[in-house]
Protein backbone atom coordinates (compact mmCIF):
# COMPACT_ATOMS: atom_id res chain seq x y z
CA UNK A 1 0.00 0.00 0.00
CA UNK A 2 1.73 3.57 -1.23
CA UNK A 3 -0.15 6.05 1.33
CA UNK A 4 0.96 9.74 -0.18
CA UNK A 5 0.06 11.32 2.93
CA UNK A 6 1.94 14.69 3.17
CA UNK A 7 1.66 16.92 5.74
CA UNK A 8 -1.35 17.04 8.08
CA UNK A 9 -3.66 19.71 6.82
CA UNK A 10 -3.78 22.49 9.78
CA UNK A 11 -6.30 25.48 9.74
CA UNK A 12 -5.64 28.42 7.92
CA UNK A 13 -3.96 31.17 9.50
CA UNK A 14 -7.33 33.41 9.90
CA UNK A 15 -9.11 30.67 11.59
CA UNK A 16 -8.29 31.19 14.85
CA UNK A 17 -8.80 35.20 14.40
CA UNK A 18 -12.09 35.05 12.49
CA UNK A 19 -13.84 31.52 13.75
CA UNK A 20 -16.57 31.77 16.07
CA UNK A 21 -17.68 30.59 19.33
CA UNK A 22 -21.08 28.64 20.54
CA UNK A 23 -22.27 26.35 23.09
CA UNK A 24 -22.00 22.34 22.71
CA UNK A 25 -25.21 20.80 21.65
CA UNK A 26 -26.83 18.31 24.00
CA UNK A 27 -26.16 15.49 22.01
CA UNK A 28 -22.14 16.19 21.88
CA UNK A 29 -22.80 17.69 25.58
CA UNK A 30 -23.78 13.85 26.65
CA UNK A 31 -21.56 11.93 24.02
CA UNK A 32 -18.30 13.40 24.97
CA UNK A 33 -19.60 13.08 28.82
CA UNK A 34 -20.46 9.60 28.45
CA UNK A 35 -16.92 8.96 26.66
CA UNK A 36 -15.41 10.60 29.23
CA UNK A 37 -16.49 8.91 32.21
CA UNK A 38 -16.73 5.30 31.53
CA UNK A 39 -14.58 5.30 28.10
CA UNK A 40 -14.32 3.47 25.07
CA UNK A 41 -18.10 3.40 23.90
CA UNK A 42 -18.54 6.20 21.19
CA UNK A 43 -20.19 5.09 17.93
CA UNK A 44 -17.70 4.65 15.66
CA UNK A 45 -16.56 7.57 13.12
CA UNK A 46 -19.21 7.23 9.83
CA UNK A 47 -17.21 6.50 7.20
CA UNK A 48 -18.39 6.41 3.61
CA UNK A 49 -16.42 4.90 0.35
CA UNK A 50 -18.09 6.66 -2.64
CA UNK A 51 -17.35 4.83 -5.53
CA UNK A 52 -16.40 8.00 -8.53
CA UNK A 53 -17.00 7.95 -11.76
CA UNK A 54 -14.77 9.46 -15.12
CA UNK A 55 -16.51 12.48 -14.55
CA UNK A 56 -15.83 13.09 -10.82
CA UNK A 57 -11.84 13.83 -11.28
CA UNK A 58 -10.37 14.29 -8.39
CA UNK A 59 -10.47 18.26 -9.02
CA UNK A 60 -13.71 17.85 -9.32
CA UNK A 61 -14.04 16.37 -6.14
CA UNK A 62 -12.29 18.91 -4.14
CA UNK A 63 -14.14 21.83 -5.65
CA UNK A 64 -17.42 19.69 -4.24
CA UNK A 65 -15.39 19.16 -1.15
CA UNK A 66 -14.41 23.08 -0.82
CA UNK A 67 -18.42 24.13 -1.27
CA UNK A 68 -19.74 21.66 1.07
CA UNK A 69 -17.05 22.63 3.77
CA UNK A 70 -17.38 26.49 3.03
CA UNK A 71 -21.19 26.17 3.64
CA UNK A 72 -21.58 23.69 6.38
CA UNK A 73 -20.38 24.99 9.45
CA UNK A 74 -20.48 21.69 10.81
CA UNK A 75 -17.29 21.01 8.93
CA UNK A 76 -15.47 23.54 10.13
CA UNK A 77 -16.15 22.60 13.44
CA UNK A 78 -12.12 22.81 14.64
CA UNK A 79 -12.21 22.51 18.50
CA UNK A 80 -14.74 20.91 21.51
CA UNK A 81 -14.44 21.45 24.67
CA UNK A 82 -16.28 19.35 27.62
CA UNK A 83 -14.78 21.43 30.31
CA UNK A 84 -16.15 24.81 29.13
CA UNK A 85 -19.17 23.34 27.17
CA UNK A 86 -18.31 25.30 24.07
CA UNK A 87 -17.36 24.62 20.37
CA UNK A 88 -15.33 26.87 17.76
CA UNK A 89 -15.90 26.97 14.33
CA UNK A 90 -13.48 28.43 11.74
CA UNK A 91 -14.31 30.29 9.10
CA UNK A 92 -11.80 28.65 6.66
CA UNK A 93 -9.87 25.68 7.09
CA UNK A 94 -7.71 23.49 4.27
CA UNK A 95 -9.05 20.37 3.36
CA UNK A 96 -8.03 17.51 5.65
CA UNK A 97 -7.81 15.06 1.72
CA UNK A 98 -4.97 12.86 0.44
CA UNK A 99 -4.23 10.28 -1.65
CA UNK A 100 -3.80 6.80 -1.47
CA UNK A 101 -3.36 3.62 -3.57
CA UNK A 102 -4.22 0.42 -2.81
CA UNK A 103 -3.25 -2.86 -4.04
CA UNK A 104 -7.14 -5.04 -3.39
CA UNK A 105 -10.01 -4.44 -2.48
CA UNK A 106 -9.23 -5.99 0.91
CA UNK A 107 -6.54 -3.41 1.65
CA UNK A 108 -9.46 -0.98 0.73
CA UNK A 109 -11.88 -2.74 3.65
CA UNK A 110 -8.99 -2.81 5.63
CA UNK A 111 -8.46 0.78 5.30
CA UNK A 112 -12.28 1.52 5.88
CA UNK A 113 -12.06 -0.09 8.95
CA UNK A 114 -8.99 1.15 10.28
CA UNK A 115 -10.72 4.84 9.09
CA UNK A 116 -13.68 4.14 11.46
CA UNK A 117 -11.62 3.34 14.16
CA UNK A 118 -9.30 6.20 14.50
CA UNK A 119 -9.50 8.90 17.13
CA UNK A 120 -9.75 12.80 15.90
CA UNK A 121 -8.49 15.44 18.22
CA UNK A 122 -11.70 17.07 19.70
CA UNK A 123 -8.94 20.20 20.00
CA UNK A 124 -7.54 20.58 16.80
CA UNK A 125 -9.96 19.75 14.21
CA UNK A 126 -11.63 19.67 11.47
CA UNK A 127 -13.24 16.28 12.85
CA UNK A 128 -13.26 14.48 9.35
CA UNK A 129 -11.07 13.77 6.76
CA UNK A 130 -11.04 12.13 3.19
CA UNK A 131 -8.54 10.18 1.00
CA UNK A 132 -9.35 9.50 -3.09
CA UNK A 133 -8.29 6.17 -2.79
CA UNK A 134 -7.16 4.14 -6.46
CA UNK A 135 -7.59 0.39 -5.88
CA UNK A 136 -7.16 -2.56 -7.75
CA UNK A 137 -10.33 -4.33 -8.36
CA UNK A 138 -9.63 -7.59 -10.04
CA UNK A 139 -10.33 -7.69 -13.82
CA UNK A 140 -12.15 -5.06 -13.97
CA UNK A 141 -8.45 -3.07 -13.60
CA UNK A 142 -8.34 0.38 -11.50
CA UNK A 143 -11.44 1.49 -9.25
CA UNK A 144 -11.40 5.37 -7.57
CA UNK A 145 -13.39 5.78 -4.43
CA UNK A 146 -13.62 8.69 -1.96
CA UNK A 147 -13.06 7.10 1.42
CA UNK A 148 -14.77 10.06 3.59
CA UNK A 149 -14.45 9.64 7.29
CA UNK A 150 -16.29 11.90 10.44
CA UNK A 151 -16.47 11.61 14.04
CA UNK A 152 -20.38 11.18 14.95
CA UNK A 153 -20.21 14.13 17.11
CA UNK A 154 -20.30 16.38 13.59
CA UNK A 155 -22.48 13.87 11.72
CA UNK A 156 -25.23 11.35 11.46
CA UNK A 157 -26.85 8.99 8.98
CA UNK A 158 -29.19 11.63 7.48
CA UNK A 159 -25.94 13.88 7.21
CA UNK A 160 -23.99 11.24 5.69
CA UNK A 161 -26.53 10.54 3.15
CA UNK A 162 -26.71 14.63 2.52
CA UNK A 163 -23.46 14.09 2.07
CA UNK A 164 -23.25 11.35 -0.41
CA UNK A 165 -25.95 12.63 -2.79
CA UNK A 166 -24.05 16.07 -2.98
CA UNK A 167 -20.63 14.31 -3.82
CA UNK A 168 -21.93 12.37 -6.43
CA UNK A 169 -24.60 14.46 -8.47
CA UNK A 170 -24.42 13.94 -12.15
CA UNK A 171 -23.85 17.52 -12.05
CA UNK A 172 -22.59 19.61 -9.59
CA UNK A 173 -25.55 21.20 -7.23
CA UNK A 174 -26.06 23.81 -4.73
CA UNK A 175 -25.22 22.96 -1.42
CA UNK A 176 -27.62 24.34 1.19
CA UNK A 177 -26.35 27.14 3.47
CA UNK A 178 -26.72 24.18 7.03
CA UNK A 179 -26.04 26.31 10.06
CA UNK A 180 -25.12 24.31 12.24
CA UNK A 181 -24.14 26.88 14.88
CA UNK A 182 -27.52 28.70 14.67
CA UNK A 183 -29.17 25.09 15.36
CA UNK A 184 -27.03 24.54 18.78
CA UNK A 185 -28.36 28.30 19.70
CA UNK A 186 -32.03 27.31 19.24
CA UNK A 187 -31.45 24.14 20.94
CA UNK A 188 -29.54 25.27 23.96
CA UNK A 189 -32.49 28.56 24.20
CA UNK A 190 -35.23 25.95 24.10
CA UNK A 191 -33.93 22.98 26.06
CA UNK A 192 -31.93 24.69 29.31
CA UNK A 193 -30.68 22.67 31.57
CA UNK A 194 -33.22 21.53 34.18
CA UNK A 195 -31.60 23.49 36.98
CA UNK A 196 -31.51 26.64 34.59
CA UNK A 197 -35.28 26.52 33.38
CA UNK A 198 -38.27 24.61 31.97
CA UNK A 199 -37.70 23.24 28.32
CA UNK A 200 -40.26 23.06 25.37
CA UNK A 201 -42.34 20.40 25.60
CA UNK A 202 -41.14 19.63 29.68
CA UNK A 203 -44.62 18.77 30.82
CA UNK A 204 -45.93 16.79 28.53
CA UNK A 205 -43.26 14.43 29.05
CA UNK A 206 -43.55 14.87 32.59
CA UNK A 207 -46.83 13.36 31.98
CA UNK A 208 -45.61 10.56 29.98
CA UNK A 209 -43.21 9.25 32.42
CA UNK A 210 -44.99 8.87 35.60
CA UNK A 211 -43.25 6.60 37.29
CA UNK A 212 -40.81 5.76 35.01
CA UNK A 213 -37.61 7.02 33.82
CA UNK A 214 -36.67 7.54 30.00
CA UNK A 215 -33.99 4.77 30.50
CA UNK A 216 -35.88 2.24 31.56
CA UNK A 217 -34.77 -0.76 31.51
CA UNK A 218 -36.86 -3.88 29.69
CA UNK A 219 -37.57 -6.56 31.98
CA UNK A 220 -37.58 -9.86 29.85
CA UNK A 221 -36.64 -13.33 31.36
CA UNK A 222 -33.72 -13.78 29.21
CA UNK A 223 -32.29 -10.24 30.14
CA UNK A 224 -29.98 -12.41 32.65
CA UNK A 225 -27.89 -9.20 34.06
CA UNK A 226 -29.57 -5.99 33.81
CA UNK A 227 -27.16 -4.23 35.71
CA UNK A 228 -24.47 -5.82 34.76
CA UNK A 229 -20.96 -4.95 33.67
CA UNK A 230 -20.46 -4.60 29.94
CA UNK A 231 -18.53 -6.98 28.33
CA UNK A 232 -16.83 -5.59 25.50
CA UNK A 233 -18.47 -8.43 22.96
CA UNK A 234 -21.39 -7.76 20.88
CA UNK A 235 -23.77 -10.78 19.68
CA UNK A 236 -25.28 -9.68 16.09
CA UNK A 237 -28.06 -12.12 14.43
CA UNK A 238 -29.09 -11.21 11.05
CA UNK A 239 -32.47 -12.24 9.23
CA UNK A 240 -34.50 -11.42 6.94
CA UNK A 241 -37.91 -10.27 7.07
CA UNK A 242 -40.75 -13.35 6.53
CA UNK A 243 -42.49 -10.50 4.46
CA UNK A 244 -41.07 -8.34 1.67
CA UNK A 245 -41.08 -4.77 2.55
CA UNK A 246 -43.85 -3.59 -0.28
CA UNK A 247 -45.63 -5.99 1.80
CA UNK A 248 -45.13 -4.41 5.34
CA UNK A 249 -45.93 -0.98 3.65
CA UNK A 250 -49.17 -1.88 1.60
CA UNK A 251 -49.96 -3.14 5.54
CA UNK A 252 -49.05 -0.29 7.22
CA UNK A 253 -51.01 1.88 5.30
CA UNK A 254 -53.98 -0.26 5.16
CA UNK A 255 -53.93 1.32 9.00
CA UNK A 256 -53.14 4.27 7.85
CA UNK A 257 -49.90 4.28 9.79
CA UNK A 258 -46.07 3.63 8.61
CA UNK A 259 -44.09 0.43 8.54
CA UNK A 260 -41.97 2.27 11.61
CA UNK A 261 -45.01 2.08 13.97
CA UNK A 262 -45.59 -1.72 12.68
CA UNK A 263 -42.46 -2.56 13.71
CA UNK A 264 -42.66 -0.71 16.90
CA UNK A 265 -45.54 -2.75 18.07
CA UNK A 266 -44.38 -6.05 16.99
CA UNK A 267 -41.13 -5.44 18.98
CA UNK A 268 -43.22 -4.73 22.14
CA UNK A 269 -45.86 -7.14 21.27
CA UNK A 270 -43.12 -10.09 21.27
CA UNK A 271 -41.44 -8.71 24.27
CA UNK A 272 -44.85 -8.82 26.25
CA UNK A 273 -45.49 -12.60 24.99
CA UNK A 274 -42.23 -13.30 26.15
CA UNK A 275 -42.64 -12.41 29.71
CA UNK A 276 -41.92 -8.30 29.94
CA UNK A 277 -44.40 -5.91 32.29
CA UNK A 278 -47.28 -4.88 29.91
CA UNK A 279 -46.00 -1.46 30.88
CA UNK A 280 -43.23 -1.16 28.16
CA UNK A 281 -40.54 2.18 27.24
CA UNK A 282 -38.72 1.44 24.18
CA UNK A 283 -36.11 3.97 23.52
CA UNK A 284 -36.27 4.91 19.47
CA UNK A 285 -33.75 6.53 17.33
CA UNK A 286 -34.64 9.63 15.67
CA UNK A 287 -33.34 12.27 13.31
CA UNK A 288 -33.56 14.96 16.16
CA UNK A 289 -34.36 17.85 13.83
CA UNK A 290 -36.80 20.85 13.29
CA UNK A 291 -37.86 21.59 9.61
CA UNK A 292 -35.78 24.21 9.21
CA UNK A 293 -32.52 21.82 9.48
CA UNK A 294 -33.44 19.48 7.06
CA UNK A 295 -30.30 20.15 4.99
CA UNK A 296 -28.04 20.63 7.86
CA UNK A 297 -25.09 18.55 8.05
CA UNK A 298 -24.39 17.64 11.61
CA UNK A 299 -24.86 15.20 14.41
CA UNK A 300 -28.41 15.71 14.77
CA UNK A 301 -29.64 11.80 15.56
CA UNK A 302 -30.94 11.34 18.54
CA UNK A 303 -33.44 8.82 20.90
CA UNK A 304 -36.72 9.38 22.27
CA UNK A 305 -38.70 7.63 25.10
CA UNK A 306 -41.52 5.37 23.79
CA UNK A 307 -43.75 4.11 26.29
CA UNK A 308 -46.50 1.81 25.44
CA UNK A 309 -48.61 0.12 28.06
CA UNK A 310 -51.76 -1.97 28.62
CA UNK A 311 -52.89 -5.72 29.71
CA UNK A 312 -53.28 -6.40 26.20
CA UNK A 313 -50.25 -5.56 24.25
CA UNK A 314 -49.23 -9.22 23.80
CA UNK A 315 -51.96 -8.96 21.15
CA UNK A 316 -49.78 -7.47 18.05
CA UNK A 317 -52.87 -5.99 16.49
CA UNK A 318 -53.54 -3.94 19.96
CA UNK A 319 -49.79 -3.12 20.39
CA UNK A 320 -49.80 -1.95 16.84
CA UNK A 321 -52.88 0.40 17.37
CA UNK A 322 -51.02 1.20 21.11
CA UNK A 323 -48.24 2.56 19.23
CA UNK A 324 -50.09 4.43 16.22
CA UNK A 325 -51.69 6.32 18.67
CA UNK A 326 -48.74 6.76 21.33
CA UNK A 327 -46.77 7.67 18.05
CA UNK A 328 -48.81 10.87 17.02
CA UNK A 329 -49.04 12.11 20.23
CA UNK A 330 -45.12 11.96 20.71
CA UNK A 331 -43.95 13.33 16.83
CA UNK A 332 -44.65 17.37 17.75
CA UNK A 333 -42.46 16.64 21.07
CA UNK A 334 -39.66 14.47 19.12
CA UNK A 335 -36.52 17.34 19.05
CA UNK A 336 -36.65 17.50 23.11
CA UNK A 337 -33.22 16.23 23.59
CA UNK A 338 -32.09 12.66 24.80
CA UNK A 339 -30.18 14.12 27.50
CA UNK A 340 -32.41 16.71 28.75
CA UNK A 341 -34.90 14.07 29.69
CA UNK A 342 -32.08 12.37 31.45
CA UNK A 343 -31.23 15.24 33.15
CA UNK A 344 -35.16 16.34 33.66
CA UNK A 345 -36.42 12.96 34.65
CA UNK A 346 -33.95 10.23 35.35
CA UNK A 347 -34.40 10.13 38.53
CA UNK A 348 -32.27 10.36 41.62
CA UNK A 349 -28.57 10.25 41.44
CA UNK A 350 -25.45 11.81 39.51
CA UNK A 351 -25.19 9.06 36.55
CA UNK A 352 -27.99 9.85 34.73
CA UNK A 353 -26.02 10.49 31.77
CA UNK A 354 -23.40 7.54 32.19
CA UNK A 355 -25.76 5.10 33.59
CA UNK A 356 -26.02 1.67 31.01
CA UNK A 357 -29.45 -0.08 32.03
CA UNK A 358 -30.49 -3.19 29.59
CA UNK A 359 -33.10 -0.68 27.51
CA UNK A 360 -34.37 -1.48 24.50
CA UNK A 361 -33.61 0.61 21.66
CA UNK A 362 -35.67 0.06 17.84
CA UNK A 363 -33.72 1.77 15.23
CA UNK A 364 -35.37 1.92 11.71
CA UNK A 365 -33.77 3.33 8.76
CA UNK A 366 -36.65 5.33 6.75
CA UNK A 367 -35.09 5.54 4.03
CA UNK A 368 -34.58 2.57 1.54
CA UNK A 369 -30.70 1.00 1.23
CA UNK A 370 -28.88 -0.16 -1.56
CA UNK A 371 -28.91 -4.00 -2.01
CA UNK A 372 -26.00 -4.44 -4.16
CA UNK A 373 -27.79 -7.43 -5.65
CA UNK A 374 -27.04 -9.30 -2.33
CA UNK A 375 -29.34 -11.93 -0.71
CA UNK A 376 -30.11 -10.91 2.74
CA UNK A 377 -27.63 -12.76 5.26
CA UNK A 378 -29.11 -15.09 8.17
CA UNK A 379 -25.76 -14.91 10.22
CA UNK A 380 -25.00 -15.24 14.27
CA UNK A 381 -21.86 -13.36 15.32
CA UNK A 382 -19.80 -11.76 17.73
CA UNK A 383 -17.74 -8.84 17.45
CA UNK A 384 -15.85 -6.47 20.25
CA UNK A 385 -17.62 -3.57 20.93
CA UNK A 386 -19.07 -1.87 23.79
CA UNK A 387 -23.17 -1.93 24.10
CA UNK A 388 -25.78 -1.65 26.79
CA UNK A 389 -29.03 -1.50 24.88
CA UNK A 390 -30.78 -4.62 23.47
CA UNK A 391 -30.78 -3.07 19.68
CA UNK A 392 -33.63 -4.08 16.93
CA UNK A 393 -32.82 -2.25 13.46
CA UNK A 394 -35.17 -2.60 10.35
CA UNK A 395 -34.03 -2.06 6.85
CA UNK A 396 -35.56 -1.80 4.13
CA UNK A 397 -33.95 -1.94 1.24
CA UNK A 398 -34.37 -1.54 -3.12
CA UNK A 399 -34.70 -5.18 -4.07
CA UNK A 400 -37.98 -5.34 -1.99
CA UNK A 401 -36.78 -6.68 0.85
CA UNK A 402 -36.74 -5.61 4.84
CA UNK A 403 -33.62 -7.03 7.05
CA UNK A 404 -33.81 -7.22 10.41
CA UNK A 405 -30.39 -7.46 12.55
CA UNK A 406 -30.38 -7.66 16.94
CA UNK A 407 -27.36 -7.01 19.16
CA UNK A 408 -26.96 -7.23 22.69
CA UNK A 409 -24.27 -8.01 24.50
CA UNK A 410 -24.29 -11.76 25.75
CA UNK A 411 -23.39 -11.19 29.43
CA UNK A 412 -26.22 -9.16 29.39
CA UNK A 413 -29.31 -11.39 27.59
CA UNK A 414 -28.95 -14.78 26.75
CA UNK A 415 -28.26 -15.52 23.40
CA UNK A 416 -30.69 -18.44 22.80
CA UNK A 417 -33.65 -15.74 23.93
CA UNK A 418 -32.27 -13.34 21.63
CA UNK A 419 -32.34 -16.31 19.26
CA UNK A 420 -35.90 -16.85 20.16
CA UNK A 421 -36.77 -13.56 20.08
CA UNK A 422 -35.60 -12.50 16.81
CA UNK A 423 -37.63 -15.94 15.25
CA UNK A 424 -41.23 -14.57 17.45
CA UNK A 425 -40.91 -11.25 15.84
CA UNK A 426 -40.45 -12.74 12.18
CA UNK A 427 -43.37 -14.73 13.00
CA UNK A 428 -45.50 -12.13 14.62
CA UNK A 429 -44.53 -9.77 10.86
CA UNK A 430 -46.15 -12.61 8.95
CA UNK A 431 -49.52 -12.88 11.29
CA UNK A 432 -49.95 -8.86 11.32
CA UNK A 433 -49.72 -8.97 7.42
CA UNK A 434 -52.18 -11.67 7.62
CA UNK A 435 -54.48 -10.20 10.13
CA UNK A 436 -54.50 -6.55 9.02
CA UNK A 437 -54.81 -7.14 5.18
CA UNK A 438 -57.07 -10.06 5.34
Amino acid sequence: MRNDVGRRPELSRGATASGREGPLSWQQEGRLRRDFLRGGERALNLVMALPLNEELTDEEVRRRLDRITARQDAMRIVDLSLDEGRLRYADEIELPLRSVDLASRNELNAFVHQSERTAFDCSNGPLWNAALVTCADGSAGLARYLVAGMDHLISDGMSQQAFTDLMLAPTPVDVPAGSHYDWVRWQREAFPHPSEGIGLSHDFWAGRLTNTTPDQALQVPFCIAPDGELSGRVWSLRRPAPVPASRLKRTAARIRTTPFVLILGAVASTAVAMGAEPDVTLRVNMTGRPMAHLDTLGCFSDNMPVRLSGPDLNDPRTAVRHARETWMRLVPHQTTPWDYLLEAFGGPGDDTLTRRPAQWLVNYMPWEQPSHGLPPETTSSEYKSSMGTFQVVAMMYDDDTCRLECEFDPTRFDVAGGEEFMSRLCSTLVDLCGQLTS
